[in-house]
């Protein structure tokens, strides 16, 4: 555990691009759900991979560093490295793919055994979806904010006697400010008169197999119109 925390700390270093990339999720067809608490699912190695995820980047369940290049694998994968070549971007290693979302001028990263399907015409909703899992997938939602609320104001309006507004903490990711709910499984930003969200479904399981997964959609997004603040 020692070293598998010494390696975590080298690689948030190494990255100069590690800002703190977090989102806003929004469900442009109904208000989110109620903050679920949901358990990570078995990570045999402790490495932030699920034994799940180990399968889906190739990587060694038994093994923290399966490229043994001194930085844990679900660390490096976080930050878009490769975990199985050093100092090799995730994108280069064909691991994940970038999805472009050409209609509402946004990209990211997702793996690329993955399925990514729009579930409209305008392209306002994306799912992401696993081939394997339990019914679990992503998806990043668009929807609209015309009062240019932030993204705490307008979340804490969805819920006005619920007991979980409040409970999430203030975020930028990729120019904008946003929040992120206490379980970690939504993620919303306010860009002018729009809400960008990511939201990770659970589904019908009973743990999260892919919060790392996650956490490279979230962290990749960027706007290509460059109208970010």
């Amino acid at each position: 555990n020692a070293n598998a925390n010494a390696n975590t700390n080298s690689v948030l270093n190494r990255n100069t691009n590690d800002k703190t990339n977090t989102t806003v999720a929004t469900n442009t067809i109904e208000p989110p759900a109620p903050l679920q608490v949901v358990t990570i699912a078995a990570d045999k190695d402790r490495d932030d991979l699920t034994d799940m995820e180990e399968e889906l980047y190739g990587t060694k369940v038994s093994l923290p560093d399966s490229d043994k290049d001194g930085f844990v694998d679900g660390t490096e994968v976080k930050n878009l490295y490769s975990p199985l070549k050093a100092d090799e971007t995730l994108l280069k290693s064909g691991l994940v793919t970038e999805y472009k979302n050409k209609k509402l001028d946004w990209s990211a990263l997702y793996p690329t055994s993955w399925l990514a399907d729009t579930a409209d015409p305008e392209g306002r909703e994306v799912l992401f979806t696993p081939d394997t899992g339990e019914g679990e997938w992503i998806e990043v939602l668009i929807t609209d904010n015309p009062t240019q609320q932030s993204a705490a104001e307008w979340y804490s309006a969805l819920y006005p006697d619920n007991s979980a507004v409040g409970k999430f903490s203030v975020v930028e990711v990729a120019g904008l400010t946003g929040i992120v709910t206490s379980n970690g499984l939504t993620y919303y930003l306010a860009n002018g008169s729009t809400i960008i969200g990511f939201v990770y479904n659970v589904g019908t399981a009973q743990s999260a197999h892919f919060q790392t997964t996650f956490a490279i959609i979230v962290k990749s997004f960027t706007l290509t119109n460059d109208t970010a603040p």
